[in-house]
């Protein structure tokens, strides 16, 4: 949850790898800092250098980068409210992934179609990928991703009304989160169980857990989870 000291280095990995003329390094370090970038909630910038990574791995066929990068792309655009872009790039990078057995980008794919899914209301489809997605990252041992996907199972339960389910889910991510060092991560579980909470009606834990949740996310500078606690706390004082 540095951000600030990722990307300083970031840049300076970017100077050796142009002094090195090193392609391949550059469109790396290019998508890097695009994560940061969106991390931290600066899409257009996110976006920028994300294409400038896609650019570059066109040109040197480097299709394993070049799956990466349309996976982060659609990541994007999901969180930009553009759908239909989100899964085009999604699929695509899936395609590619799929045909490279790269199993631990498949499953990132299968988890962000599952995200997508859910925003559109289509609790069926969104589970269904998220399973996928948790069994996969489950075999191949990934902990930040199984949080995750442990994390918009609970999601999925909790606009279905299935409280109890939602609550289960959101404390076994949060848990996992907490052990990884994971401060975004844990953010969003802790802001999520405080909206849970208000639904609720256990308002003394639902401000303790949103205020937790606002105060990590202003400490790492992640904008989105800012805005967000602050709506679901205006939620809750009402």
């Amino acid at each position: 949850g540095n951000y600030q000291q990722g990307l300083i280095n970031f840049e300076k990995s970017l100077q050796i790898n142009k002094k090195l003329n090193d392609q391949k390094g550059i469109a790396t370090t290019f998508g890097n800092i695009g994560i940061v970038y969106w991390n931290q909630g600066d899409y257009p910038r996110a976006l920028s250098y994300y294409f400038r990574a896609l650019e570059i791995d066109n040109v040197l066929g480097n299709k394993k980068g070049i799956a990466s990068h349309l996976g982060n792309i659609g990541i994007v655009y999901k969180e930009l409210g553009d759908y239909p872009k989100a899964l085009s790039y999604y699929f695509r990078g899936l395609e590619i992934d799929s045909s490279l057995g790269n199993k631990n980008r498949i499953a990132s794919h299968l988890g962000n179609i599952g995200i997508v899914y859910d925003e559109q209301g289509n609790h069926l489809k969104a589970l269904s990928y998220y399973f996928r997605a948790l069994e996969l990252d489950s075999v191949l041992g990934n902990k930040n991703k199984i949080a995750s996907h442990l994390a918009n199972i609970g999601v999925v339960y909790h606009e279905q009304g299935d409280y109890h389910k939602a609550i289960a889910y959101y404390f076994r991510a949060l848990e996992m989160d907490s052990v990884l060092g994971n401060k975004r991560g844990i953010a969003i579980k802790l802001g999520n169980i405080g909206s849970l909470y208000t639904k609720t009606k256990n308002y003394e834990k639902a401000e303790l857990c949103l205020k937790q949740a606002l105060d990590i996310s202003i400490d790492i500078g992640y904008l989105g989870g800012s805005m967000d606690w602050h709506k679901y706390l205006s939620e809750l004082y009402a």
